[in-house]
């Protein structure tokens, strides 16, 4: 009972995921979109390659 309580819960989490995503940006609205922020800068960006929240 326990594995398929969990075998149904896992394939509705997953059947959810696909229902929430969006459809891909144009260019246009990647482009407008890209020029209304500024680059992220500071302590609220932090790249992959970092050790330290704040290196």
């Amino acid at each position: 009972m326990m594995k398929k309580t969990l075998f149904t819960l896992i394939i509705l989490t997953l059947s959810f995921g696909s229902l929430t995503a969006q459809e891909r940006w144009s260019r246009e609205k990647a482009k407008d979109w890209y020029e209304k922020h500024d680059w992220l800068t500071g302590a609220n960006f932090n790249p992959s390659t970092a050790i330290n929240q704040l290196e």
